[in-house]
């Protein structure tokens, strides 16, 4: 295969170019054996698309934090590593797949490779390279252990946060989807019905009635070709948000813009950054390398963009903190501040810890926030749109008997 990157030679001058590999592990493996630091890293395919959806899938983040946490307490305990892979193996027998992921790396410790090597070796699971770089820093330096706890504690706090966001817009979307096909249902089947009754009714009806009536035409008329222009839709904006660049970047962007939401997907984006980057900055690893990996987590392109412009000019001598105020795209400034704090009293790694637990309670409180005013507002405007098609078909019954 072959695949497209773009990053930084071992004189930190930008460089860019193809390589071949057989997977994208192999070409990451190849492109730090030249001393290539890069921060994108794409397989060339037609038209310019990534197939990094064709490969290996994420193993989920809760079974990776069990493991880590499994792993950690048996280092803690004096078990070797090849023991405590073998005793984590045993707790799999219900998932082949996880067990498969263990025992290909246990062969590979066997084998005599590192704990590092084996894990990147093995193609059941792609493992995220901040994670692969932490083992690989701590089991140079002896305290595999500790990161593995810290790593677990991140990944069992970014799944619940998920979890936490997911289930706020699960239920409201949910009321959403079964209050349009209801409505819908009304128009297109209910108001008809009752509609051929006022047929015979030698008055003029009210202006209400008259339009509940025309949208109950058209959507008897075209239900089917708006059921299917809507699924099309969802399926067209889903894939030019995973294939273009640009599009994706617009529509994160106004994600960003949302009221109270736009807030929450900040703050967990710049949670999870300020997590990754106090784990490997405390585990050794160096602060531009740290930058490019914990950068790479990142999701929405306007605050990966600018991380990875800002990467740019630290890599020229700049602090993080001046070229993130410099920078066209403004993010939290009480997060710039708090940057700036850390490197001038050299306890970033430790500030960057507590910038991501304060923004990770923030987002549990704006969820909490979030569910309790979506619930009543969509209850009151579904019940305010079957509560006119009611009133509609009512009115001209009640003008009759009047």
């Amino acid at each position: 295969m072959l695949f497209s990157y773009k990053g930084y030679d071992a004189n930190f001058t930008k460089c860019k170019g193809d390589i071949e590999a057989g997977s994208y592990e192999d070409a990451g493996i190849k492109l730090k054996a030249q001393n290539i630091i890069y921060n994108s890293l794409k397989e060339k395919g037609s038209f310019g698309f990534k197939l990094d959806f064709l490969t290996k899938k994420q193993l989920p983040i809760i079974e990776l934090s069990r493991i880590s946490k499994n792993l950690a307490i048996y280092l803690r305990s004096g078990v070797s590593l090849l023991n405590a892979i073998q005793l984590s193996k045993s707790l799999y027998e219900d998932n082949r797949k996880t067990q498969n992921f263990l025992e290909q790396i246990e062969v590979s410790l066997r084998e005599g490779n590192s704990f590092y090597n084996s894990i990147k070796s093995q193609n059941t699971y792609k493992i995220a390279d901040f994670f692969l770089q932490s083992i690989k820093i701590a089991e140079e330096n002896g305290f595999l252990s500790k990161v593995l706890d810290e790593l677990s504690d991140y990944l069992k706090n970014q799944h619940r946060i998920n979890k936490q966001v997911g289930s706020a817009f699960i239920y409201p979307a949910f009321i959403i989807f079964v209050s349009v096909m209801m409505i819908a249902f009304m128009l297109s089947f209910v108001v008809p019905k009752i509609s051929s009754m006022f047929d015979s009714i030698d008055q003029e009806l009210p202006g209400l009635t008259k339009f509940v009536i025309g949208m109950g035409e058209f959507f008897g008329a075209y239900w089917l070709v708006l059921f299917l222009l809507f699924f099309g839709m969802i399926i067209g904006t889903s894939f030019l948000y995973r294939f273009n660049g640009t599009f994706k970047y617009s529509f994160d962007k106004f994600l960003l813009s949302i009221p109270i939401f736009g807030k929450m997907v900040l703050y967990n984006e710049l949670a999870r950054f300020s997590y990754i980057s106090s784990v490997m900055m405390e585990s050794g690893v160096s602060f531009v390398h740290t930058i490019k990996l914990s950068t790479d987590i990142l999701t929405l392109s306007p605050i990966k963009q600018l991380f990875e412009r800002s990467m740019d000019r630290v890599i020229e001598g700049e602090k993080l903190s001046v070229t993130l105020i410099k920078d066209k795209y403004k993010i939290d400034r009480s997060f710039i501040q708090a940057i700036s704090l850390g490197e001038e009293t050299s306890q970033l790694p430790s500030i960057l810890s507590n910038i991501s637990e304060l923004y990770f309670d923030e987002n549990e409180e704006k969820t909490k926030k979030l569910m309790s005013l979506l619930e009543p507002i969509l209850m009151l405007v579904v019940a305010g749109i079957v509560g006119g098609i009611v009133v509609a078909m009512i009115l001209p019954i009640a003008s009759m008997n009047i």
